[in-house]
């Protein structure tokens, strides 16, 4: 019975590794904050990045009101880390983002390289 177990498990385990393999970048968990300014529909969001990669971060956050964030959108990224004084600045894209639980937003945006063109 015990071996049995354990063969469920190492294919549960190689299906992680996989998925991980897939990515393109390692990614860190982490809790920091974050201040999300969407350049496609004007609104600015406070958040948590729950982990981040060298291409884009995902987050959560809590509110009662109805976010609007959608797939593309341009939106300006401020990530504010531990014993700094200055937030680190990037521009990025949605990837997704949905309502998860009835005040939880989860997303995922990913960097791009430079400022977009209005």
């Amino acid at each position: 019975m015990e071996s049995k177990n354990k063969f469920i498990f190492d294919d549960f385990y190689s299906l992680l590794k996989y998925a991980e393999k897939r990515r393109k970048f390692h990614r860190i968990k982490c809790d920091i904050d974050v201040t999300i300014r969407n350049h496609t529909h004007p609104i600015q969001i406070q958040a948590k990045c729950i982990d981040i990669s060298l291409g884009g971060i995902k987050i959560k956050m809590f509110s009662y009101n109805k976010i609007k964030l959608y797939a593309n959108d341009i939106v300006e990224i401020w990530i504010y880390l531990e014993n700094n004084d200055k937030p680190m600045h990037r521009w990025g894209k949605v990837a997704w983002f949905k309502q998860t639980d009835i005040a939880l937003y989860r997303g995922g945006l990913y960097f791009t390289t430079e400022k977009p063109v209005d």
